[in-house]
């Protein structure tokens, strides 16, 4: 088992609302590995060397901040913010 089911299903949820590349971008941040926007076997291998629950929740961080640069950056999308950061934080651990 590399991938923790709920780490997986958090890294589809984010791909599915931000797009695979930054979702899997900020896995790789978040690991210090090669940041190419591909889950690789060099980003699965690092995986193991870090709890799941650690990386499931610098990825909810990671969503979180990527959250308010897009509100700092287009403000007409704060009608969005909550809902947003409510499904970014359902995936707390």
């Amino acid at each position: 088992k590399v991938l923790d089911p709920s780490l997986k299903s958090q890294l589809i949820d984010f791909g599915v609302n931000s797009g695979t590349y930054i979702a899997t971008s900020k896995l790789q941040e978040i690991l210090k590995v090669p940041v190419d926007g591909i889950l690789g076997p060099d980003t699965l291998h690092a995986l193991k060397s870090f709890p799941p629950e650690y990386v499931n929740n610098r990825l909810v961080v990671a969503r979180v901040k990527l959250i308010g640069r897009i509100v700092q950056k287009t403000p007409s999308q704060i009608k969005w913010l909550g809902g947003w950061l409510n499904r970014a934080l359902d995936w707390l651990v």
